[in-house]
């Protein structure tokens, strides 16, 4: 099948999983040129598998009825009896190889999580794919859930774009360093940036330690804990530093325990030292330069 005239109604199952409404969802945000009119398409969903809907799945296509994972159509993932539908893909894979975006990278986290849970069965209680058969089971508007739905993978799809394009920027956003220690090299990446996928995309990178300082001055140190990094002795140094300029009298506090000492958070179990945050953007910047946190972390890390 070609482009369609125009799309007045989506139908899909009763209850949609993850699959079905993931495909929906991309349709709507991103098929507007090849399914003309299905941005103000009514979505509904049946009991019966459209069979209350006379025609063959090429009929009500040419009637604007676009069919997911129902009716035996091309998007129709159930393979057998009257579906087309191909073992080894779900709905989602079929509808993302009609639109020609199957190996596009913004839509590779969403595609690896639709597939898992679909075709193999894997989820967990509080992933997305559980919380949606939840949501089905407490709420009988299927219009809400796939609504709901929708609004996650819009932030999650918009967020894997930001970190694509952190990750392509990092020639011009990051500064290298090469770490000895011992027998292991570490590689530190520094940049004075506020994006928030800048420290992502430097671990993705290979980097097993990230200085990142927001443009009002605020520095947060993160690691990869593939690469068993330890930042007690860099706690200590810096919150030691930062009580310099604080006027507070020396000792009085425990400047490598958990928690918040002097401005810096210190997160144990993340491995991570940070001068506010995202939910804290309240916190005063450092007084301690930006160079002189490389030097103390440079120096100051550690490996288990």
């Amino acid at each position: 099948m070609g482009i369609l005239k125009h799309v007045n109604t989506i139908v899909t199952h009763h209850q949609p999983h993850l699959d079905e409404i993931s495909a929906i969802w991309l349709i709507l945000r991103f098929g507007t040129e090849i399914f003309p009119g299905v941005e103000s398409a009514e979505i509904i969903s049946t009991k019966s598998g459209g069979e209350e809907l006379n025609g063959t799945p090429e009929k009500l296509e040419e009637d604007g009825f676009l069919l997911i994972g129902i009716g035996g159509g091309r998007f129709d993932e159930h393979p057998g009896g009257k579906s087309k539908g191909v073992e080894g893909k779900c709905c989602f894979d079929l509808v993302l190889e009609a639109m020609g975006l199957q190996d596009d990278l913004s839509f590779s986290q969403i595609i690896r999580f639709v597939r898992n849970t679909d075709l193999k069965g894997v989820s967990q209680p509080f992933d997305l794919a559980s919380l949606v058969k939840a949501m089905n089971a407490k709420y009988p508007d299927p219009e809400m859930v796939i609504d709901w739905t929708m609004k996650i993978l819009d932030a999650k799809y918009d967020q894997q774009v930001s970190f694509l394009r952190a990750k392509e920027a990092l020639e011009k956003t990051a500064t290298r360093y090469e770490i000895s220690k011992g027998d292991k090299t570490l590689t530190l990446m520094v940049g004075k940036t506020d994006d928030k996928e800048f420290s992502k995309a430097c671990r993705a990178n290979g980097a097993a330690v990230v200085i990142q300082q927001w443009q009002r001055g605020n520095v947060m140190i993160f690691t990869n804990k593939s690469k068993e990094v330890k930042l007690g002795t860099v706690v200590g140094r810096i919150r030691k530093e930062e009580q310099g300029f604080s006027g507070k009298p020396k000792g009085q506090e425990d400047l490598f325990a958990e928690g918040s000492i002097l401005g810096w958070y210190y997160h144990t179990e993340g491995q991570m030292l940070l001068n506010g945050s995202i939910g804290h953007s309240e916190i005063p910047p450092t007084k301690i330069s930006l160079e002189r946190i490389i030097d103390i972390v440079r120096y100051n890390i550690k490996v288990s």
